[in-house]
């Protein structure tokens, strides 16, 4: 199957896909790696594409959230209102990684939309589909158990089959090593964070 590339330039605040203009708003997000939280910018446009800033194939990193504001002003970049942050906590699928546990849906499914975003950013593949990563994702989102999605006194708690947590370690582990390998840390230098 032919992959379909997408171009993306930054205009004034807007995007141009493929020379289709599409709004943008960027979000501090906070990134807890190697024990030390990290703060990058999140994008997500009209057209869905979500993604992360990147610079020549490696995702800029900022020390607070602070300075990720005040980089994406400085830039032009259309920030949404400050609000509360929701933790990334790659450390914590480390240790998950590390252990025999339930899987925690709540950080694994931050954690795969988080390299799927950053694969798309710096170009890289991440592949997230097909029969079985289709189920384990579904049980991780609805694992999540969103006030939207789950009626009040209920709890979805998924049964994971082996192959599942399989797959669902497998995809875990390349999370991991796309995030840690593509993420500059604070000051730019290329490399693991």
């Amino acid at each position: 199957m032919a992959m379909h590339q997408t171009h993306l330039r930054h205009v004034s605040g807007l995007c141009l896909r493929n020379d289709s203009v599409v709004s943008e708003t960027w979000y501090p997000l906070a990134l807890r790696v190697g024990g030390r939280t990290l703060f990058l910018l999140w994008s997500s446009d009209d057209g869905a594409l979500n993604r992360v800033l990147a610079d020549a194939g490696w995702v800029v990193s900022f020390s607070d959230e602070v300075s990720a504001r005040e980089y994406a002003r400085a830039e032009n970049l259309p920030l949404a209102p400050k609000q509360e942050l929701h933790l990334h906590d790659l450390d914590r699928a480390v240790r998950w990684l590390e252990a025999d546990a339930e899987p925690d849906c709540r950080v694994l499914l931050a954690i795969w939309n988080l390299a799927g975003d950053v694969a798309r950013s710096v170009d890289e593949p991440f592949e997230d589909r097909g029969e079985v990563l289709d189920d384990v994702y579904n049980k991780l989102f609805f694992g999540n158990n969103l006030p939207s999605m789950t009626t009040p006194g209920d709890q979805y708690i998924p049964e994971w089959t082996e192959e599942e947590l399989g797959s669902l370690r497998a995809r875990t582990e390349m999370a991991v090593h796309l995030i840690r390998d593509r993420v500059v840390a604070p000051g730019g230098r290329p490399g693991p964070a």
